[in-house]
């Protein structure tokens, strides 16, 4: 049986393995671009070997700035022109370089934004001639002051003699972003085979490995490090109440209680970071949220993200969730929440039953850490049609699908309900597909009707954040 512990392996193991063949690809470079720092200049100011692109009214210009990532020089680039569609109303720099037909190309850059009003105001581009083919990606990085690595990967063509390596402003949209570092280099046969899935659609995967966070500390040394979100009511509050109790007689911390109404439905943890503010605590709270979707906009956020499923119709009359969400999407990173979902009162006073004889099991002195949890009761048996799917599988048989939509409905039956098997069926699919990749890069899922590719990538986002 899978056990919780070899399904975070999974997504580990294959986020190493690629985050090593991308270090191969950087370790196995030869720069091709000419001053790719933008440290040598020439007597008009503008960086030797980069051609001006756009640039044709004032408000679109050019600068050599001292703000870089390394060395002396960058370059910024402003774009305050009209919103017109004109090229002359872009600017940027770019450079044309020979390329061998059938390889693989990677460009990057390092980029600061400095202010956008579009998420595509600025590019980055390779276009191999004379077929002009395009790979590109745009240049968004988050406006924090801080420089981020933007990168996009092309194969050339048959027949390609040269690539064009852009970086420029949409014409379109205003932006003043400073960029360095660009970087133009071949990828080796042996690596780009490797990576071809991820090739295939510019770009080399991930670059660090994310640390899983599984665990979500209460207290610690008897202060809280979490709050209590509840549904307004007094019956909830006493419910609420419980927990704050049972955590302060089993650790001398007291949580905060927060009812949900005083939190805004699209961004609750913003709310909540307010909140604990007005405490004069810092760092971002662990959440323990009890109700259900209805009731809490908490778990209202996560019912629509797919993280949690708690409403009027599950878990059902007298039943009950525990369920960790390990920091889910639009919260903070090493934020999680703890679910205690149920229909209806009477399986929520039998959750928070529950879940204050665990508090007991899982605290250490003034300490309180709850590890990564899911249970449901009562406890649901996987279908006798998919325990014969697994078995088939797991003797050899058959082989697991590559569809990747029976990886998200296994995925959804062990949110539903807590059983390993559902997780084991959901890894086989995954790694199924992955395979597939590998054999057909270039594979495309087509969505027919009301189905959807956001779709897709909303339910592939909380599963893999989930169990890997």
């Amino acid at each position: 049986m899978l056990t919780s512990v070899r399904i975070a392996v999974l997504r580990v193991s294959v986020a190493v393995y690629i985050a090593f063949l991308t270090c191969c690809v950087a370790n196995c470079q030869r720069e091709i671009l000419t001053n790719p720092d933008f440290e040598r200049l020439n007597d008009k100011d503008v960086p030797i070997g980069w051609r001006i692109y756009g640039g044709g009214i004032p408000e679109s210009k050019l600068l050599v700035v001292k703000d870089a990532h390394s060395g002396e020089r960058a370059i910024r680039l402003i774009d305050r022109g009209p919103r017109l569609r004109d090229i002359k109303c872009s600017i940027g720099v770019y450079q044309e370089l020979p390329v061998k037909a059938g390889r693989w190309y990677r460009a990057s850059v390092y980029a600061k934004a400095l202010a956008r009003n579009h998420e595509r105001a600025v590019a980055l581009q390779l276009t191999f001639m004379p077929m002009q083919k395009h790979f590109a990606v745009y240049i968004a990085p988050p406006i924090d002051g801080k420089f981020h690595r933007i990168q996009v990967a092309g194969r050339a063509p048959d027949g390609a003699k040269s690539v064009r390596l852009y970086i420029y402003t949409i014409h379109y949209w205003q932006s003043d972003t400073i960029v360095d570092c660009a970087s133009l280099t071949e990828i080796p046969d042996e690596i780009a085979r490797r990576l071809a899935p991820l090739l295939c659609w510019s770009s080399t995967g991930i670059m660090q490995v994310r640390k899983l966070n599984r665990e979500t500390p209460i207290a610690v040394d008897g202060k809280p490090c979490a709050v209590i979100v509840h549904p307004a009511g007094k019956s909830f509050l006493r419910l609420a109440k419980r927990i704050q109790n049972a955590v302060h007689d089993a650790t001398g911390a007291r949580l905060p209680l927060i009812a949900s109404p005083k939190l805004d439905r699209s961004n609750p943890a913003h709310d909540i970071d307010r909140l604990w503010r007005w405490r004069a605590r810092m760092n971002h709270p662990n959440i323990i949220a009890i109700g259900n979707m209805l009731n809490n906009v908490v778990i209202e956020r996560l019912y629509w993200n797919r993280y949690a499923f708690a409403d009027s119709l599950f878990p059902g009359d007298g039943n009950y969730v525990i369920r960790t969400v390990c920091e889910p999407y639009n919260f903070h990173r090493k934020q999680n929440v703890i679910v205690l979902a149920a229909s209806d009162v009477t399986g929520l006073q039998k959750c928070i039953r529950e879940f204050s004889t665990l508090i007991t099991k899982w605290r250490e002195g003034g300490a309180l850490t709850v590890p990564y949890t899911l249970i449901v009761s009562p406890r649901r048996v996987m279908h006798k049609v998919h325990e014969q799917f697994l078995n088939e599988i797991r003797t050899g048989k058959r082989e697991p699908p590559a569809d990747f939509t029976r990886f998200i409905a296994f995925g959804r039956e062990y949110l539903r309900t807590g059983e390993l098997g559902y997780a084991e069926l959901a890894k086989r699919v995954l790694l199924a597909c992955w395979r597939r990749y590998f054999r057909e890069p270039r594979y495309r899922l087509t969505c027919t009707g009301a189905l959807t590719v956001k779709t897709y990538r909303g339910s592939m986002l909380w599963r893999f954040d989930n169990f890997g």
